[in-house]
């Protein structure tokens, strides 16, 4: 399911991890792919460092600009593939409960069209 994963040994992957979070201790190590549903292009880098207190709609809002998606497309971020999160939340809390062994937020997107 996740590319980051089949492509990286588990004892890789820890390890990045904490050398990333030794050296940027105020951020969030995220993978973050595009859903096989999606039609959007793979968001460059898969891995990514986010402020900690970033609210989850800022960083939502960010990965948005980053595709330049029109009004009429909503998109959506899935932590670990199926939970949504709610917009009021910080990157740090949906980390600490949602955080993978090898220490990265694994995160999918995929855009829908809206009504309207």
């Amino acid at each position: 399911m996740w590319k980051f994963k089949e492509n990286h040994s588990l004892e890789e992957r820890v390890k990045e991890c904490e050398e990333l979070r030794k050296r940027h201790s105020d951020r969030i190590p995220i993978v973050l792919e595009r859903s096989a549903r999606s039609d959007l292009k793979p968001y460059p880098p898969a891995k990514i460092l986010c402020p900690a207190n970033y609210k989850y709609q800022q960083f939502l809002r960010a990965v948005r600009s980053k595709f330049q998606l029109p009004q009429s497309h909503a998109l959506y971020i899935f932590v670990n593939g199926k939970e949504m999160v709610t917009g009021d939340e910080t990157l740090l809390s949906v980390y600490e409960k949602n955080k993978d062994p090898d220490g990265f937020l694994y995160m999918m997107y995929a855009e829908h069209p809206t009504l309207g």
